[in-house]
């Protein structure tokens, strides 16, 4: 098992321990709501090392069904450091079918870039507090490739 697995899991089972909550509220999608998420990103590109990524992400509802917050996403192979601030915004249609755009600002190892990109996913709750998410995410960019990330999200 790879480090990344041990700390995506480890992370996804905190999550679920602080998904529990005892105050009801009606949907999961209402305005007031915070969003947070770990991700995990199924399309490991890095060459021959063993890559660290780290993905957590905050938001909150501004709106019924509309979420804007910020990613924070760290990658570590071998010497080569890259992180990333992903400010996004998402759609809930009829609750289950997302709709995300992001602006992805890096800096690798001293050089600005940026990235947009469009997503669309769906939702599978665990409980009433906390969801698996998996999204298809195109990139608007030249000479990058379409990928598949994995959430463990909560609403709280």
């Amino acid at each position: 098992m790879t480090a990344t697995l041990k700390i995506q899991i480890l992370i996804s089972i905190c999550l679920l321990c602080f998904s529990f909550r005892f105050d009801a509220q009606e949907t999961f999608t209402d305005k007031g709501i915070y969003f947070a998420r770990s991700t995990g990103n199924l399309n490991y590109d890095f060459g021959s090392g063993k890559p660290l990524d780290v993905k957590l992400g905050l938001g909150y509802f501004l709106l019924n069904d509309m979420v804007a917050g910020v990613d924070l996403d760290f990658s570590k192979v071998g010497k080569y450091n890259d992180i990333a601030l992903s400010p996004f915004l998402r759609y809930y249609l009829y609750q289950y079918v997302v709709v995300e755009g992001n602006i992805s600002i890096r800096n690798d190892e001293g050089i600005l870039s940026n990235q947009a990109n469009v997503g669309l996913g769906y939702i599978f709750m665990i409980n009433d507090y906390c969801t698996i998410e998996p999204a298809l995410f195109i990139p608007l960019g030249k000479n990058e490739k379409i990928h598949l990330n994995v959430s463990v999200s909560l609403y709280l």
